[in-house]
């Protein structure tokens, strides 16, 4: 709720928002226009309607040079609330600071990644000539390499390339 953030100031507790991507400029998620170009959270020029990633795209108003004005209206004014903004990199934190002015000291970047002591492989090589299985995590659109996904399978004339998905699949993939 974007009231939750007010509701927990009101009641003395610190709140820390965590972007890990770019919901709070645009419900998008992406930054892309309709021919996948990046925004960077400020409409291109010309009508069309934005890649969304998560949800139907009838399930939202028009969000080039219309509704997309009222979102960071409204994300704006929860991040107020906020005592910091958590990101994954200092060119998301410049995106979100460029759209949201008031954050530029309220976030800090935290980059993704792990430190292990030890990494072991559970993976094994394909006999010879037998098949390469690929794990693709996640919500696969056109966004996040569908495209580059469906090129491989139809350039796959042997067969050898099996995909297994986590996560939504952009219907051009089935």
């Amino acid at each position: 709720s974007l009231g939750l953030a007010e509701s927990a100031k009101a009641l003395g507790l610190p709140v820390v928002y965590s972007s890990h991507d770019f919901y709070a400029v645009c419900p998008s998620l992406n930054l892309l226009d309709e021919a996948l170009k990046t925004c960077g959270g400020r409409c291109t020029p010309g009508e069309g309607t934005c890649q969304i990633a998560l949800w139907p795209p009838a399930s939202l108003p028009v969000l080039k040079h219309q509704y997309i004005h009222r979102w960071q209206d409204m994300l704006g004014e929860f991040l107020t609330h906020c005592d910091r903004v958590i990101t994954t990199a200092d060119s998301a934190a410049h995106i979100l600071g460029d759209i949201h002015a008031p954050l530029h000291n309220q976030v800090t970047v935290i980059p993704h990644g792990r430190d292990f002591s030890e990494f072991r492989s559970s993976s094994r090589r394909p006999a010879p000539g037998g098949r390469i299985r690929i794990l693709v995590p996640g919500n696969i659109s056109l966004s996040k390499g569908a495209a580059l996904i469906r090129e491989m399978a139809e350039l796959d004339t042997g067969g050898r390339l099996e995909f297994h998905f986590l996560g939504q699949v952009w219907d051009g993939l089935k």
